[in-house]
Order: C-alpha cells, then sequence, then structure tokens
C-alpha cells in the first residue's frame, strides 16, 4: 500500500496547529475507518443469518486428496496445504482459499486461488476459483444438506459434485466427477482429509 509522503516547512518542522490538525484528522479516519471494516464484515440489520456459512473452514489445513478410477485404482495422490479466511463484504459473506496443491508422484507443486460467496441469507452460495492472471477456471453452486456442504458443477466438459464436512479437527471431502467427453469419460471418485493446522 502507498503511503504518502509527508510535507515540511523549509526549516523541518511545522506550525504546533498544523501539527493537531493532522493529529486529529488520522484519528478520525482510523475511528471511521476501523468502524467501516467491523460493519462491513456483518450482514445488514435484520438478517436471517448472523454468521457466515462457511465460517467453520476458516484457519489453515493440510492433509491428502486422491483420485480413484473406477476400477478403484489411485491415479493421483496430491499433497494439499489450505487455508481459508473471510474478507471485507460489503453485500454478501465472502471467503478467500489459498491452496498449495502438491503431485506426490512428480513433486509438482501448483497454487490456486478459490473466492467461496453467500449471500447474507445463506442463498446464493458460489466458489470461483482462479487461475494466476485472475480468470475464472470454474464456478460451483453450494448448497447444505444438514451440516454438508456440497458444490456442483455442471457443464458439457465437466460434471462433478463433492460433500465437505468437519469433524472435530478433521476435514473430509467425497466427490465424484467425469470430464471431457461426457459420453464416453470414465467417472472418477475423490476423496480429502485434511487437519487442522495451527498457525505458528
Amino acid at each position: 500500500m502507498d503511503q504518502s509522503k509527508e510535507q515540511v516547512t523549509a526549516d523541518g518542522g511545522g506550525t504546533v496547529g498544523s501539527k493537531l490538525v493532522v493529529t486529529a484528522l488520522f484519528l478520525w479516519i482510523g475511528i471511521f475507518g476501523v468502524g467501516t471494516f467491523l460493519k462491513s464484515m456483518s450482514p445488514p440489520e435484520g438478517s436471517t443469518r448472523l454468521v457466515s456459512p462457511f465460517k467453520p473452514w476458516d484457519g489453515n489445513w493440510e492433509g491428502e486428496f486422491s483420485v480413484t478410477n473406477a476400477k478403484g485404482e489411485v491415479i493421483t495422490r496430491l499433497n494439499v496445504k489450505q487455508r481459508y479466511r473471510h474478507v471485507m463484504a460489503d453485500e454478501r459473506f465472502e471467503q478467500e482459499g489459498h491452496f498449495e496443491v502438491t503431485n506426490l508422484a512428480t513433486g509438482e507443486m501448483e497454487i490456486e486461488k478459490a473466492l467461496n460467496s453467500s449471500e447474507f441469507d445463506g442463498t446464493g452460495m458460489h466458489c470461483k476459483v482462479f487461475k494466476k492472471n485472475g480468470a475464472v477456471v470454474e464456478e460451483h453452486v453450494g448448497r447444505f444438506e444438514g451440516e454438508v456442504l456440497i458444490w456442483s458443477r455442471d457443464e458439457s466438459f465437466a460434471k462433478e459434485e463433492f460433500r465437505e464436512w468437519i469433524e472435530g479437527d478433521v476435514y473430509f471431502i467425497e466427490g465424484e466427477g467425469m470430464y471431457g467427453d461426457l459420453e464416453t469419460a470414465e467417472a472418477l471418485t475423490m476423496h480429502g482429509e485434511y487437519k487442522r493446522v495451527v498457525a505458528e
């Protein structure tokens, strides 16, 4: 964040009055800014939901994600380091996701980012995954069934559904997907199990 340089008088100082004005201005900006930030993190008055539906996922997680083919063979194993945190949301709940995904067979690592959003009444849940250049790679629609968060995508080249839930300090993912030509594509199953990591 850029910071403007303070202008001083030729003798290296300034009048007491000008210093008081500057101090008062910064104090007012600080108070107003904190108030605005706290307000933006909360739903409006009268909202039916007071806490984001994604709140239980906030924090750091690490574990393994695997993909299995129709024969029961594990074809991909990934180590995942994952961080979720809520950000300022003026119009809806918003949660950022940051993922470091390492292929355990090749050692290749990729970084992914996502944004989960929900209206303040808990409807309209979406998850967008982004490339490095900011372009949207994919988008999922979400819903809850009890305590289980379900993300789904249904496009001409990809059809998938993931069920996510938390038990204690363990975050589970179970999913199915088909990719490419859906008429001939092989059905794949996915399993993820991550433990909560306390940030140092």
